[in-house]
């Protein structure tokens, strides 16, 4: 009885390891920025890609808040955010961030509520994705869009003046 309950015990804790190996090769592969951040919005854990996402050397954004990294608007909305998680509640939103070398980024945080063993409100687990260059790319198709649409109306308006125009010597030889 002894030989098998250590037998199984070892085949337990292998596909334990197994399992945390695997956990831990996706956190750090993964290309969206995942983190903790405790009710003060201390980051407690951040994988690499949210590292560079903030411009962040590795292993410097545990221990720094987002108020690093925000200005007093958008940090309102990040204590805001977290109101609703210490509800229960998960969503999204945009979030601007300024990283240490004054670049800003724009991110969206997907977050959710984090508990402890006693079901007590202790954070939140984000997921942030940097849409930076997509913003941009939408904001520069709006600018050619509004152009566009100027350069329309003039035009719609130059084609009319043109065929009121073309009827002037018809009018004034009628006088």
């Amino acid at each position: 009885g002894v030989s098998r309950d250590i037998t199984e015990r070892k085949h337990m804790d292998e596909a334990l390891r197994e399992s945390e190996e695997r956990y831990r090769i996706l956190i750090e592969n993964l290309g969206e920025g995942i983190g903790y951040a405790d009710v003060t919005e201390r980051f407690t854990f951040a994988n690499p890609a949210m590292e560079r996402i903030f411009g962040t050397p590795p292993g410097r954004l545990v221990g720094r808040t987002l108020a690093d990294f925000t200005t007093p608007d958008q940090f309102a909305l990040v204590q805001a955010q977290t109101k609703l998680r210490a509800t229960g509640e998960k969503s999204s939103y945009e979030l601007e961030i300024v990283r240490p070398n004054g670049e800003k980024r724009i991110v969206i945080v997907t977050a959710a509520p984090w508990v402890d063993r006693q079901d007590r409100f202790v954070g939140a687990f984000g997921v942030f994705r940097d849409i930076t260059e997509r913003k941009r790319v939408e904001e520069e198709l709006a600018r050619r869009g509004a152009i566009l649409g100027a350069v329309t109306f003039a035009a719609e308006r130059f084609l009319q003046v043109s065929s009121w125009a073309e009827h002037i010597p018809e009018v004034m030889a009628r006088l």
